[in-house]
């Protein structure tokens, strides 16, 4: 059976490469050479709507092959995807990003969704990250109750109070190592349908959410933000 996985990338400093005039346009241009990968299946670039936000992009992308193959490609790229590395992103130190390899572990009905994430236009995406301390709960017991400590169960319940929905909801468990990329543990990104990303008391929602504590069970909420996708990118054909 194929293997997929999920590479998110957390994006901190997003100073424009030399040769770009904006962050999205080195993206792109490095977006153009990943897309023509073999194992390449898609991404989408978000943007944070709150344009304080700790992280102002997140790239959800998928991947055919083993954890292996997508662990050597982040830690040992080959010539041509450092240089085009280079060109989007600038040298190392000019922008700060956090990427790491993850799988899906369960969905908000048991249903997969990487690779099939198209999206829905005008949706709003909730996106949280979390750091496991190795001293607390293991990986199983959060992972079985991810939908109470990620705070899913509580946005759930307020947006339906509101007359809105939930759209797809993903949990992901990174396996890529932490060195070089001293990335997050878990991710939660999950769709909110009917919302444009300026309502109030969907904010009040995030603010909630990242004020509630999970350290009690051995989880860290890294960061918790309202997003918009703003760029899709899909395999070229050779």
């Amino acid at each position: 059976m194929e293997e997929l996985h999920v590479v998110f990338n957390f994006y901190e400093k997003i100073t424009p490469p030399p040769k770009f005039k904006t962050f999205v346009d080195g993206w792109k241009h490095l977006g153009a050479f990943v897309e023509k990968m073999d194992d390449y299946i898609g991404a989408q670039l978000h943007e944070n709507l709150d344009p304080k936000g700790l992280f102002p992009y997140m790239n959800f992308a998928t991947f055919r092959g083993t954890e292996e193959s997508v662990i050597k490609q982040m830690t040992e790229p080959t010539p041509e995807l450092i240089q085009a590395l280079v060109e989007g992103h600038g040298l190392p130190g000019h922008q700060v990003n956090h990427p790491g390899g993850y799988n899906e572990v369960d969905t908000d009905d048991g249903k997969a969704i990487a690779p099939d994430f198209p999206p829905r236009k005008g949706s709003v995406y909730l996106v949280s990250c979390f750091q496991v301390d190795p001293s607390g709960i293991d990986d199983a017991g959060i992972e079985a109750n991810w939908k109470q400590l990620t705070g899913l169960e509580a946005v759930k319940s307020c947006v339906e109070s509101q007359g809105k929905q939930l759209g797809r909801a993903g949990f992901y468990r990174r396996f890529t190592p932490v060195t070089p990329f001293a990335t997050f543990s878990h991710v939660l990104r999950c769709e909110l349908i009917g919302y444009d990303g300026t309502e109030a008391d969907l904010w009040q929602i995030v603010r909630d959410i990242s004020g509630s504590t999970c350290s009690a069970h051995g989880v860290e909420r890294i960061n918790s933000s309202l997003y918009k996708i703003t760029v899709l990118s899909t395999p070229q054909k050779k």
